[in-house]
Order: C-alpha cells, then sequence, then structure tokens
C-alpha cells in the first residue's frame, strides 16, 4: 500500500484526545503525519510527545504587508483574549486572533466590518478559508482529518474539497441534528450516530458513514496509573466518589459549583472530584480554591479516564465525557437550567437522569448512589440496559486509521 501524507487539524478537549491514538497508530504504520495544534491541544500534544505546528509557524506564508496587519489585529485583542493560567503561548494565540481577522476581513472586504461581527459574536464568527488554503498548498496532503465543524477545522475540510484532497471527519458526540456541509468520509462512535449522520446529510451515502468507535473514549492508562491515581487523591478512604465535568460558557456553572461544595461539606465519607474544561478560564475557581472542603478537588490535568474509572456516579452538561462514562458503564446525570436543548441529551436517550434546577441536584444524586430500594434498583436497570444499546466497537483508533488509508 503507497504510504500517505495525512495532515490532521484539531482544536483541544475531546478534540485533540480524539486524534492522538490514531496520529500514533498511522505513524506505526508508516505513513506521513502534520499536525496543526489549535489553541488548547498543544497541550496534549505536547504530553504526548507528538510533533506539531502552531500558526505561527505559518506566518512565513505571509507577504511582509499581510504579516504586518495580521500582527496588528492580534495585539488588539490578545490581552482580553489570553489566559496567563493557561499554560499557552501568548504569541501563538495572537497570531491565531490575527490571522483569523486577517480572513475575515477578507471575506467581508473591510476590516471594520470583521471587527464588528467579532465584537458580536466572538470567535465562533472565524471561518480562516483563505489561511486554510494557504496551509495545505503548502502542506500538499493527501487526506486531512478533522474532529469538529468549526472555524480553521471546518473552514480546513472546505479547502480540502476546493483542492481535491480526501477529507475524514470525526465526529465525537451521536450525530444528533449534525450537518456536514462538506464531503467526508465520516466516522462515527456507533450505529445510532451512523443514522443520525445519515438522517441529516442528503450528500452522504452508506458508505460515506463509517462505525469505527471512538479513540477518546478508550481507556489508555496502566494498572500503575490506576494504583497511583488512587493514592494521589487518597480515593480508598472515600465509601463514594463523585465526578462533575465542567464545560466553558455556561452562565450557570458557579451554581453547580456552590451545590457540588454543599453536599461534599454534608458528606464528608464522599469524594467529590471537579475536572476542569481545557478550554475554560479558571478566575471562576479561584475565589473558592482556598475554602474547600477537603474531600472535594479541582483539577485541571488529570486524566479523564481515569477519574472515570474510579467513580461512583459521573456528572456533565453534555460534554463528550457523557458518553465516556457510558462506555464505562457508570451512572450519569446531565444538567441543564436553561430552556434550551443541548447539543446532546444523554437523558432523552435514555442513559441519565436529568437536574433542571439546583433543588433537584442532591437528590438525584442521592438517587442514583442508593440502592437498597426497588425504585432505585429499577432506575439503574433501566439506565444500564439504555448504556448497552449505545456502546461504541473495540480498536477505534485502528479502525480509523483504516479508513484513512482507504480514502
Amino acid at each position: 500500500m503507497k504510504m500517505k501524507k495525512v495532515f490532521f487539524v484539531t482544536y483541544g478537549g475531546g478534540h485533540v484526545r480524539s486524534v492522538i491514538p490514531v496520529i500514533k497508530e498511522l505513524k506505526s504504520r508508516g505513513h506521513k503525519v502534520s499536525v496543526l495544534g489549535l489553541t488548547s491541544s498543544v497541550n496534549d500534544l505536547k504530553k504526548e510527545e507528538i510533533e506539531f505546528k502552531g500558526i505561527r509557524d505559518y506566518l512565513n506564508l505571509f507577504k511582509d504587508e499581510e504579516a504586518q496587519k495580521i500582527l496588528k489585529y492580534g495585539d488588539m485583542f490578545i490581552d482580553e483574549h489570553f489566559d496567563a493560567g493557561s499554560g499557552l503561548d501568548k504569541f501563538e494565540i495572537k497570531v491565531y486572533l490575527g490571522m483569523n481577522l486577517w480572513d475575515l476581513s477578507l471575506q467581508l472586504k473591510s476590516f471594520e466590518e470583521a471587527l464588528k461581527l467579532f465584537r458580536e459574536r466572538g470567535r465562533s464568527c472565524f471561518f480562516p478559508i483563505n489561511l486554510m488554503e494557504r496551509i495545505l498548498s503548502f502542506e500538499k496532503p493527501d487526506v486531512i482529518v478533522v474532529t469538529s465543524g468549526k472555524r480553521a477545522e471546518k473552514a480546513a475540510a472546505f479547502s480540502a474539497n476546493k483542492m481535491d484532497v480526501k477529507v475524514v471527519r470525526i465526529v465525537d458526540l451521536l450525530g444528533e441534528n449534525l450537518k456536514i456541509p462538506y464531503k467526508a468520509t465520516v466516522c462515527v462512535l456507533n450505529d445510532y450516530a451512523k443514522a443520525n449522520i445519515l438522517s441529516c446529510n442528503e450528500n452522504l451515502n452508506e458508505r460515506d458513514v463509517v462505525v469505527t468507535g471512538q479513540p477518546n473514549i478508550e481507556p489508555t492508562y496502566t494498572e500503575k496509573h490506576f494504583e497511583d491515581f488512587i493514592k494521589r487523591y487518597n480515593l480508598d478512604k472515600f465509601d463514594k466518589v463523585i465526578s462533575f465535568f465542567s464545560q466553558p460558557n455556561i452562565a450557570y456553572r458557579e451554581d453547580i459549583l456552590v451545590e457540588f461544595i454543599k453536599l461534599m461539606q454534608k458528606r464528608p465519607n464522599f469524594m467529590g472530584i471537579w475536572k476542569t474544561h481545557p478550554n475554560e478560564q479558571m478566575d471562576l475557581y479561584t475565589g473558592y480554591l482556598n475554602t474547600l472542603p477537603q474531600n472535594l478537588l479541582i483539577v485541571k490535568e488529570e486524566d479523564t479516564n481515569l477519574i472515570l474509572s474510579k467513580s461512583n456516579l459521573v456528572i456533565t452538561f453534555y460534554s463528550t465525557v457523557g458518553l465516556q462514562a457510558i462506555a464505562a458503564d457508570k451512572p450519569l446525570i446531565t444538567v441543564n437550567f436553561s430552556k434550551n436543548a443541548h447539543p446532546v441529551e444523554y437523558d432523552k436517550l435514555g442513559c441519565a437522569l436529568p437536574v433542571k434546577n439546583t433543588e433537584e441536584f442532591e437528590n438525584a444524586i442521592n438517587l442514583l448512589l442508593e440502592s437498597s430500594n426497588s425504585d432505585a434498583r429499577n432506575l439503574h436497570a433501566r439506565l444500564r440496559e439504555a448504556r448497552k444499546k449505545l456502546m461504541p466497537p473495540a480498536g477505534a483508533a485502528q479502525n480509523i486509521a483504516n479508513v484513512i488509508e482507504y480514502s
């Protein structure tokens, strides 16, 4: 088989953790792999010792006049859009902002219009199609791999279509109401996700959507990692472990944190682990760090699958971690205080207990940690049966690498 040049474009969190095992698998097979690591993805890529480029590494593709504009635009917003505690490179984020604003100015034929849109919508308005065409022209890949339908990843897929480069899209959630407005081979978690993708995308046929599983869901830790994790936090001293996986841009996040703190204060025999999202700014938590009960941790870097493995109960808003909890056969609570549906509603799939206000929070936790009465046992049985229906196939990284090879 001819070795391929594969170009990955990835954001952080579950996105980069989905592609890291695939990158390793492709390299082990002898394929040439290049990675564009965007925003917080670089932390995971460095941790896994995967070579990557940032946006700054493509600044030399621009004429001096263009580069000066990019740096000027980046300077205008870097201070309000850079979190010093993120571990990210400030110049990289400046160039990221500047390049996107430069690209938006070209599309709208006006920097003033680009500025207005950015102030209204923030980064969600970014779609750097001109930038990605330059990068792909330079990289010359046979295949590009993306995981997100947003910003640079979306622009990379559109650019690849225009340049007749194959696109493989890894869908991290269940594909509900997910439009994929470009030609791609789509890798999905399970049969349920495949049916969702096909029903929403007439441009895709049965062969375009492949059930591969999801690499981010599969644990990669060793027995020693697990033992060290338990010792690190003295988890064996507690009767139950409850984990909460947070996300940015949730208006009622602090309300839930306060309720979680109250619960842990009442239950010293429980351990609470609050895992922040890689893209969350930490300023919400600074006011609480010195007053947390001893049985509540707020962690940023800890391995998600290690936390899940020891959890008796998992709580989130709508994060991909919900799917990891389902695959790990863990009871799940989802929190939504708004009137709008989340992008993924695990409770509607029968896999989670929903919490819609602070009053329901503690009661839901008590119910799912209870097993002595028939109502609780019946609830657990229903949730377990629903989880079984969504279980993905094993060997996701190998399965996706196969798809890429034959693209």
